[in-house]
């Protein structure tokens, strides 16, 4: 069996997430790809706090592509807002706003999280089949105002640490002039 890429353990609240034996007694089908919509530390105080009821497995780091498990594979943690899609996914959380993903989703965030997605896909068979709306790799709008499903990110830059020009562009975007 692979291994993940390196990573460190910052364990979600127990309250936060459901004991399960997964693949065991449920299959894992999918991937769920999010935006935090916060930086990481406020990301990793919101998972270990029992009140917030939210969590993922992992969390990726905007500016470096660091890695944090926080729910182990075999658990459900509640990151989709859809108990079915819960049970039978694994949770990615990548540090940044969707709106200014320009300057939150780095190369760094995003070779961290090809190399996890591909090593979650290989472990449990899920195929790689993109980004569809019945396929098995998706994100979802954290939010009514959020993006829809399967909009392509801007074109990865490096901003520097942090995330923290993250919250300036407004959402949605202005409307684009009509072609003439």
């Amino acid at each position: 069996m692979t291994q993940p890429p390196p990573h460190d353990t910052a364990p979600a609240h127990p309250a936060n997430h459901d004991r399960a034996d997964r693949p065991r007694d449920l299959p894992i089908t999918s991937l769920v790809l999010h935006s935090t919509e916060e930086d990481w530390p406020t990301t990793l105080a919101i998972f270990g706090d029992p009140a917030r009821s939210v969590s993922a497995h992992w969390l990726v780091r905007s500016h470096d592509g660091h890695l944090t498990r926080t729910a182990d594979e075999s658990d459900i943690a509640w990151h989709a807002g859809n108990w079915y899609l819960n049970q039978t996914s694994i949770g990615i959380e990548q540090e940044g706003h969707a709106a200014d993903g320009h300057h939150c989703f780095t190369d760094a965030l995003y070779r961290t999280t090809a190399a996890l997605a591909a090593h979650l896909a290989h472990r449990h068979r899920i195929p790689s089949t993109g980004c569809t709306s019945s396929g098995t790799t998706t994100s979802h709008p954290p939010s009514p105002n959020a993006p829809p499903p399967c909009t392509p990110t801007p074109a990865p830059t490096t901003t520097g640490p942090g995330c923290s020009p993250c919250s300036a562009a407004p959402w949605p975007p202005p409307p684009r002039p009509a072609p003439r």
